[in-house]
């Protein structure tokens, strides 16, 4: 406010009062002294605004620069802040990417675990028998060292990654070895006995040695359940030949299996017919003996049935026309030729041929119920054969698949050629069994048919006998009625 306005307002706010005073009738002396009191107070407050103007000036100034200074600081913090968010900002992205890496690098290092224990699995079981006398110590010393290292995380997952780098390691140099075929020195079952050499791998087939050693056992090594030392199968011929020849000499060929040793193991693996029988054990033999005795026995049902011979109708006329004839040797003369059961049943018909005609018959089936019982001697012994024969296969089965069970506990279930090589002995036995009573049960079968065959036909011959013999004394009669028939 300047000063002319404030002396306007001083002078308004004088005429103001006056005229407020005049018109209560102030008397204007009072007005005067009264003007002059607000004037000096007028003044005083003048002076005091002018005063408080000038401080108030003066302290302007650096509150204006305090605000300016206070508005670059906040303009400053801003920056900051804005800065501090985008580092925020940069920094979650970072970190989420860090995150994502992370997990992804976790996810990569189960799969590389994952693929390392498959691969240690894999390296164990496509290893070839002969060498685990090789890498089985490294492969069990890794095995326990990952056992204790357990499933956990940190430090004890850094350490399973490095015993399956072991592993991995191992495997490559075992890989570099075959490319070109390896020897080392090993042992090898020989008919149960164990023998120390040399064992050469090339690919997919081993093979074993004991020159070095002095000795003179050469062949193919194979898996033999049971034990970790593989058995040799020996080779036919020029292939044996070739072995000790590379062994000895350094170099030379070897048998070559293109089927990557299938052939080979299916050669080696044809057991001889003892070998094979030996491995039935004690109810193998029961059956092969039980099998013998039928085998036996049915010859000599075939011999007994040879001697049946049958007649024909001619004769069987000549014998009974000889025989009423009178010609009783030359009828019995023609009923041994016959020979056998018939001819014995014949002898008796010429005999008796001018006795009763239901006599005669009654002797000449005589011999039919006689002769049955020797005829047909055996038949249930091989009627038993073919029961029994199954039954001591199954039982031979039973003893063989508790020996497998039994070595269930010993080497447990992660060795299946060993538990398949118990099982196919234990099934040995049942295939004798099989093989013996199926024969037999066909053979009892053709026996008996042929004995009743044989026993019918002699009942026919006998009713043809007597109907002869009675169509004749009847034409007899007929002829001369009153000649009586001898008898």
């Amino acid at each position: 406010m300047s000063g002319r306005t404030s002396l306007f307002v001083q002078r308004a706010a004088l005429a103001g009062t006056a005229v407020w005073l005049g018109a209560n009738a102030l008397p204007a002396a009072s007005v005067d002294g009264l003007a002059e009191k607000f004037e000096e107070r007028i003044a005083v407050s003048m002076q005091a605004y002018r005063d408080q103007s000038a401080r108030i000036a003066d302290e302007k100034v650096p509150l204006l620069r305090e605000i300016n200074r206070l508005e670059d600081e906040n303009l400053a913090l801003r920056e900051q802040i804005e800065r501090a968010q985008r580092l925020t900002a940069e920094n979650n992205t970072s970190f989420d990417a860090l995150r994502n890496r992370v997990e992804g690098m976790k996810a990569q290092t189960e799969f590389a675990q994952r693929f390392l224990a498959e691969y240690l699995a894999s390296f164990e079981t496509r290893l070839h028998t002969a060498e685990d006398q090789r890498y089985k110590p490294d492969l069990t010393r890794l095995r326990a060292l990952l056992d204790a290292t357990g499933n956990g995380n940190g430090g004890h997952q850094t350490a399973r990654l490095q015993h399956h780098l072991a592993a991995l390691e191992l495997g490559l140099k075992r890989a570099e070895s075959v490319i070109g075929g390896y020897r080392f020195a090993g042992k090898a079952l020989a008919d149960g006995v164990l023998q120390t050499g040399e064992i050469a791998v090339y690919g997919p087939t081993a093979f074993f040695s004991s020159v070095a050693q002095g000795g003179d056992v050469h062949g193919l090594a194979q898996f033999n359940p049971g034990t970790i030392e593989p058995k040799i199968a020996v080779l036919p011929g020029s292939a044996a030949t070739s072995v000790r020849s590379h062994f000895e000499n350094r170099r030379g060929s070897l048998p070559l299996d293109a089927t990557l040793g299938g052939a080979t193991a299916a050669e080696t693996t044809n057991l001889r017919i003892r070998d094979h029988v030996d491995r039935g054990g004690p109810v193998g033999y029961a059956i092969l003996v039980l099998g013998f005795a039928a085998l036996v026995l049915t010859v000599v049902k075939l011999f007994d049935i040879a001697r049946f011979r049958s007649v024909g109708h001619e004769q069987l006329e000549a014998i009974i026309r000889d025989a009423r004839n009178r010609n009783e040797p030359g009828a019995v003369a023609l009923a041994h030729k016959v020979g056998g059961p018939m001819g014995e049943m014949l002898e008796i018909g010429v005999r008796h041929i001018r006795g009763n005609l239901v006599l005669l018959e009654e002797l000449m089936l005589s011999v039919v119920l006689r002769r049955r019982p020797d005829m047909e001697r055996f038949l249930p012994f091989l009627a038993i054969t073919v029961v029994a024969a199954p039954l001591l296969g199954l039982l031979g089965t039973v003893v063989g698949m508790i020996r497998t069970f039994a070595l269930i506990t010993i080497v447990g279930t992660g060795n299946p050629r060993a538990l398949s090589s118990g099982i196919s002995e234990a099934l040995i036995t049942t295939e004798f069994g099989l093989m013996v009573a199926i024969p037999v049960l066909v053979m009892h079968a053709i026996l008996t048919r042929m004995i009743k065959s044989r026993f019918g036909d002699m009942e026919r011959v006998a009713f043809e006998f007597v109907k002869t013999v009675s169509l004749e004394d009847e034409a007899a009669k007929a002829a001369h009625p009153a000649t009586p028939t001898p008898r």
